[in-house]
């Protein structure tokens, strides 16, 4: 199992991160449209000890992965990941499993690298922009704080549902699906 090293950066301002990438020499791996289910077995959110199953496609890309968060800080959650053919093929398998709620989620990322350091921008429907960090070792997420100035400012490996609680005061476990026109459509 892999252990990540990541942290989130709220609100910022895409082109502003953008610009301080291309002058540390950052360079841009892709721009994609994100989609996944999540599939979760427990009836209530388990802030500090939660774990879930995520089928992810980005790109032409797509992973099976199951992840548990023991804490929102920068170095608690693990992963075990493996790539699948086909995303709605492997959603159909899925949700064969009963599990006890599911969710599909839309969100647009930039990733760029630098050294061996990934930084995505994260763009979901709602939400101002944040960046996320990811580094092999806690020292390369160190270093990517470091390297855009954000000392400080970062929240620890945060999940995407508690920024929507805390900002928009959305609870995205009673939201089936998630996607650029859920806003627009008044669902909320």
């Amino acid at each position: 199992m892999n252990q990540e090293f990541e942290t989130k950066i709220l609100n910022v301002d895409k082109k502003e991160i953008e610009t301080k990438l291309n002058k540390i020499g950052a360079k841009k791996i892709s721009a994609s449209l994100m989609r996944r289910w999540v599939f979760d077995w427990l009836d209530e959110d388990l802030e500090w000890d939660y774990d879930w199953i995520r089928l992810r496609q980005e790109g032409d890309k797509v992973t099976l992965t199951y992840k548990n968060r023991q804490a929102m800080s920068k170095s608690n959650t693990e992963e075990l990941e493996t790539e699948v053919k086909d995303f709605d093929i492997a959603a159909e398998i899925l949700q064969k499993i009963p599990f006890k709620r599911r969710f599909y989620q839309e969100n647009k990322r930039t990733v760029y690298v630098f050294e061996d350091i990934e930084f995505m921008l994260d763009e979901w429907p709602g939400l101002r922009p944040h960046l996320e960090i990811e580094g092999k070792t806690k020292e390369a997420l160190a270093k990517g704080i470091n390297l855009l100035d954000f000392v400080g400012q970062d929240s620890g490996d945060v999940s995407v549902n508690k920024i929507y609680k805390d900002e928009l005061n959305v609870d995205l476990h009673k939201i089936e699906r998630l996607s650029f026109d859920f806003f627009k459509e008044d669902k909320i």
